[in-house]
Formats: C-alpha cells, sequence, structure tokens
C-alpha cells in the first residue's frame, strides 16, 4: 500500500483516541452494527463476485505484422540465413559458430526466427508477398522498402520485448489469483464453501475452551483469524449473552445459538451469520476502492491498557455479555502498540492484495501504452508500403503515357481558316474542297512527326522545341518553357519523374 505509512501513523493518533474513550458501560443493541457493515464491505467481494477493472491486454496484432512485413521484404539470401538445414522448412536456433562475429544479433534471433520461420516453406514467400503487396514493386522500390521498413521492425521489437519482460508480466494478477485471496482472508479457503457445509472448525481443531478463548486473534496463539470468525465472534447468540447482547449486529437476535461455545459452530449458523451480508451482488474491484474498505475496518480497532479490540468492549475478556464485550481481542496491540494492518493477519492478507492490485493496474495501464505505440509503427509501416505502390502506379502511368500518341487538341490549329495559314503551322494540316473551305485540324503525334523524327536504328528523337522563343514555345502543344528556355514536354515529364522517385526514396528513409 503506497499510503501505508501515513496510514499508519494516523490509526496511531486514532487509537490514543479510542483508548482513552473505553468505557465500563454496558452494552446496548445494534452495538456492533457498524463494525458488521464494514466487515461485510469485504464478505461480499468473496466467492466469485469481485471482479477486475482492468485486464491483461493481448499483444496488438501489429507487432506479427510489422515483424511478418519487414522479414517478407528482406533478401532470399537473409532468410535463408535462418534455415536449419537445406532443403528443410525447419527454421534454426541461434548458434554463434555458424553465424558472422561480432554481430548484436544474439537478443534480435529469436524474433526475426520466427518471422523467418513462415517463409522457409515452399510457395510461402509468394503468399506473404501477395498478401503484403510487396509483390507490386520492382527491385529497386523494394531495396528503398527494406531500407525504410527496418528501423520500424527494430523499433517494434522493442516494444514487443517490453510486453512481454518477466517484471513487467509478473505483477498482472488474475482475477480467480484475486478471488483466492479474497476468500483466503474471509474463509481460509480459496472458494467460498457452500451453505450447506460451510467451514469445519472455524476456530481449529480442537476449538478453545471457551467463548473468550476462541474470540482472540493474536496470529501467535489465536483462534480468530478470518473475516468469518471475527462476525461470529461479533454477532452470534449464546446461552450467556441474552438480551441486547444478542442483537449486537442487527438489533434483532438470531435465531441459530452458538452452544456451547467451546465447540466450533455448525454450518447453519455460519450461514446466517455470513448473510448479515450480500453475498449476491458482484462487485468490480479497484486498489484505491479496496484500500477505502480496509482502512474503514481498521479504524473500528480500539484499545485499552491490556489489548486492542474491535467490536463492542467494556471491560476483560471477549465473553459475549454486556459488561465485557462481544468482541475480538488482539494482546499484541496493547496499547496501541502495532497497527491493525500488521498485527491482523486477515487484514494483512487483504492490505498486500490492495497493493498487489495497484500494482496490476499500472502493469495494464503501461501494457495499453506499448500497444498505443505498436500501432503507431504499424501505421507507419503501412504508409511506406502504401507510399510504394503509390508511386510505382504514378510511374507506370507516366510511361503509358509517354508511348501513346497524342494529339493537338485543338486549340491553335482551329483558329485557322484557310490553307495557307494552316500549314504554316507545322503542327497543323487543312482538310477541305479549296483553300478557303475545309477546317484546320492538329496533326497525331507519330504519324507525321509532330514532336520529332525518329532514325530508326539510331533511335534518336529532334528536339523541336529547343531554340524557340517564350511566346512560340507556349504555342506549341509539344513544348514547355521551363522558365529558362523551350524543352520538350516528353523530357520534362522524365526528369519530373526521376525527382520524384527521389523525394520517394527519402521519404523512405525517413524514421518514424
Amino acid at each position: 500500500m503506497k499510503d501505508k505509512p501515513n496510514f499508519i501513523l494516523l490509526l496511531s493518533a486514532a487509537a490514543a483516541a479510542a483508548y482513552c474513550s473505553v468505557a465500563n458501560a454496558a452494552l446496548q443493541d445494534d452495538a456492533n452494527v457498524q463494525v458488521r457493515e464494514a466487515l461485510c464491505t469485504i464478505v461480499e467481494l468473496g466467492g466469485t463476485r469481485a471482479k477486475l477493472t482492468t485486464t491483461k491486454p493481448p499483444l496488438s496484432p501489429a507487432a506479427d505484422s510489422i515483424m511478418e512485413l519487414n522479414m517478407t521484404a528482406s533478401e532470399q539470401a537473409w532468410i535463408e540465413l535462418f534455415r536449419k538445414e537445406k532443403g528443410k522448412d525447419d527454421s534454426r536456433d541461434y548458434d554463434a559458430s555458424k553465424l558472422p562475429k561480432d554481430t548484436d544479433w544474439e537478443g534480435k534471433w529469436e524474433a526475426w526466427q520466427q518471422q523467418a520461420g513462415k517463409l522457409l516453406k515452399q510457395d510461402a514467400r509468394t503468399t506473404l508477398e501477395k498478401k503484403h503487396k510487396i509483390n507490386m514493386l520492382t527491385e529497386q522500390q523494394r531495396v528503398a522498402l527494406r531500407l525504410a521498413l527496418e528501423p520500424i521492425a527494430e523499433e517494434a521489437r522493442h516494444l514487443i520485448a517490453k510486453a512481454k519482460d518477466q517484471g513487467l508480466q509478473q505483477k498482472i494478477m488474475s482475477e480467480t489469483d484475486m478471488q483466492k485471496q479474497f476468500n483466503q482472508a474471509i474463509y481460509g479457503t480459496n472458494e467460498e464453501p457452500a451453505d450447506e457445509s460451510m467451514v469445519t472448525n472455524l476456530f481449529g481443531d480442537p476449538a478453545g475452551g471457551s467463548r473468550a478463548a476462541n474470540c482472540v486473534g493474536d496470529e501467535s496463539d489465536g483462534k480468530a483469524k478470518t473475516v468469518l470468525v471475527v462476525l461470529v465472534c461479533l454477532c452470534a447468540k449464546d446461552s450467556n449473552n441474552g438480551a441486547n447482547t444478542a442483537k449486537a449486529c442487527t438489533g434483532t437476535a438470531p435465531t441459530q445459538t452458538w452452544g456451547p461455545a467451546n465447540t466450533n459452530p455448525g454450518a447453519t449458523l455460519q450461514k446466517e451469520i455470513a448473510n448479515m451480508c450480500n453475498r449476491k451482488r458482484q462487485h468490480s474491484v479497484t486498489s484505491t476502492d479496496l484500500k477505502h474498505r480496509i482502512q474503514a475496518i481498521a479504524a473500528k480497532f480500539k484499545y485499552d491498557s491490556a489489548a486492542g479490540y474491535i467490536g463492542a468492549h467494556t471491560n476483560g475478556e471477549c465473553t459475549g455479555s454486556s459488561n465485557t464485550g462481544i468482541c475480538v481481542k488482539y494482546a499484541s496491540m496493547v496499547a496501541a502498540a502495532a497497527s491493525p494492518l500488521e498485527a491482523v493477519g486477515w487484514l494483512k492478507t487483504l492490505s498486500t492484495l490492495a497493493d498487489n492490485l495497484a500494482h496490476h493496474e499500472d502493469a495494464v495501464k503501461e501494457l495499453e501504452s506499448v500497444n498505443a505505440e505498436i500501432n503507431r509503427k504499424g501505421s507507419a509501416a503501412q504508409a511506406v508500403v502504401y507510399a510504394a505502390l503509390a508511386q510505382k502506379q504514378d510511374h507506370d502511368k507516366q510511361i503509358n503515357t509517354a508511348a501513346q500518341p497524342q494529339t493537338n487538341d485543338g486549340k491553335y490549329c482551329t483558329k485557322h481558316k484557310i490553307n495557307t495559314t494552316c500549314t504554316a503551322d507545322n503542327n497543323c494540316k487543312w482538310k477541305g474542297k479549296t483553300d478557303t473551305e475545309g477546317d484546320c485540324k492538329p496533326k497525331e503525334t507519330g504519324s507525321e512527326g509532330r514532336t520529332g523524327t525518329s532514325d530508326g536504328a539510331a533511335g534518336t528523337t529532334t528536339e523541336k522545341c529547343k531554340g524557340k522563343l517564350e511566346d512560340a514555345c507556349k504555342k506549341a502543344p509539344e513544348c514547355k518553357w521551363d522558365g529558362k528556355e523551350s524543352k520538350d514536354s516528353s523530357t520534362l515529364v522524365m526528369t519530373k519523374f526521376a525527382l520524384t522517385f527521389i523525394d520517394f526514396e527519402s521519404f523512405l528513409s525517413y524514421e518514424f
């Protein structure tokens, strides 16, 4: 419990006041109602009624996806390094004698091996390349992709290792373990006993020789060592505590009698006492909530010069009579010498459980944070792949466009109305019956050499646009003015593509 030291100091101050307030007056009915209510906040958490508010999150699927993508994008020679035996599909464990020296591979090998093992089977790589769409990329784009994925995958590997850290995992608590600890504190058993049987030998075997002997809670030689035992001592009716004392917990005397009080009470009496608490409803439990319940119980202890007590007490032993007390006595807490959180076994169990529950909650938050970071890395890895695919599609589109014949859009040719002016423009041709009746149309690229002519074997292209003035260049569809000079538009297309690819490689090398 993080605030245990401060809480113990508060208890000590409260104990001093309680020590001075112990009276010798006769007990009244309802004397233990408040204590019983505080104890019931623990009993109601017994059985399987206590539920965790946070549970261990599974590792994000993005973790495996990143590592799988990275290995799938690797060169085949790297993947073959993980093959145990040529011609076999089994992957091999790390063996320094068979691998390059002076590497940091040993700590990374297990994570790599897990992914490489998927790719060793026949056709497995083809399947995974299609899954991740790597099969659509050129070798040059794959090289760039590997460079971009490597730092992302390495960061993901560190996050995966953090999530699997043994110290962190040990802080995780299962709901079953939590419920067992509650049942141990309440009943002294891992499971809540059935109503028809309850706890055999509730006060031990043999039980104490009297109610006073049974209702001692010290860890060394006491009999009252569970919450249920304490409730029996505070609430049960016996042949010697009639009248108001038998009504201490509810204002009404129980139907069952603990008789004689030097024996272990039967299942029917235990059930009646336990049912003074709500054992039907489920409860979500947090560490903060549990600490509040524990502190409420610890604050109910009182002290005098002989011992500490929980329950109504006036003088002497906890005999159940109105002139002594219907309570549990702790000699180890005489004059508030010790905190209930340390001296009372079942309270100590609950206090430790609250601390462990807080550690569990912190661990769950940390695992959730790791998963969120892994998901961000997964998005970064996918962005790299999508960028590569988009670049390839743009590349293919530009190549296809450059390979297709292009026609003038007629913007300049249609303004010519006679053959003389039409044919004066090398990009236009006249279609008409006479020199004045007809239409001026743009020439098709390739058919009559609008953008140049090829010499066949040499494969060279005449640059039609070079040397044109700005005004003439802008009027010619096959030309583009680059701000300084006239250039062939196809040259600019390829130049732009090359620059785009360079930008793409720069993007891929960005460390996410």
